[in-house]
């Protein structure tokens, strides 16, 4: 069997996929819960295929050279905070509505608007500190990441022992990071986060975009 999917929209065909993907796995699973007795055709395997890049190669998707991109200047725009005094900005509802919009967009069309975004917005556009922006931050991706689970769990299966294992050491990550942050200077913390933004973002070019 053959699915075509345009993807001259690709949210849409990211969300025909999902739903695609679901069906076989439901199928495969009501398979293998029935026993080696079964009759009926063999469980499904499946192979995706994208017939404009073949080989899939990432230089041909547009995609992580945006993303490079953003990084490379949220880097820089935070690293030229750390001169300045420490609150860079003064709260206005209007301007932190329209920032909190723009960054919403970017993780609908990119899928991208975690801390990296976050904190440097709430920075420089809402005066917040580092930390403070970090904890409001990690509040914001909380409730964005509660939406998603909520929203999968009907399609999708989760292999929770590797989730449970991969938070665990995830929430110690977080506490010695939060010792760490909490003994810097908050200009040494801004630029931290900036340096490591654009390591990440020469890392995400050099590997996406050079052939």
């Amino acid at each position: 069997m053959q699915v075509l999917i345009d993807g001259s929209d690709s949210n849409t065909a990211t969300i025909a996929q999902g739903y695609a993907l679901a069906i076989v796995n439901q199928y495969v699973a009501t398979r293998r819960s029935a026993g080696p007795t079964a009759t009926g055709p063999p469980p499904i395997s499946i192979a995706s295929r994208v017939w404009y890049n073949p080989e899939l190669k990432s230089v041909n998707f547009i995609v992580p050279g945006v993303i490079a991109v953003i990084m490379m200047i949220v880097g820089i725009r935070m690293w030229q905070t750390t001169g300045k005094a420490q609150k860079c900005g003064t709260f206005n509802a209007a301007r932190c509505l329209s920032i909190g919009f723009a960054v919403g967009l970017l993780t609908g069309f990119l899928g991208i608007g975690g801390g990296f975004l976050i904190v440097p917005a709430l920075v420089l556009f809402a005066g917040l500190d580092s930390r403070m922006a970090a904890g409001t931050s990690l509040a914001v991706i909380v409730l964005n990441s509660v939406t998603g689970i909520i929203g999968h769990l009907r399609f999708e299966s989760f292999d929770w022992r590797l989730l449970g294992g991969f938070l665990m050491f995830a929430l110690g990550g977080m506490v010695l990071g939060t010792m760490v942050a909490n003994s810097l200077a908050e200009y040494r913390l801004r630029r931290l986060f900036a340096c490591t933004v654009l390591i990440l973002a020469v890392g995400v070019g050099v590997v996406n975009l050079l052939p």
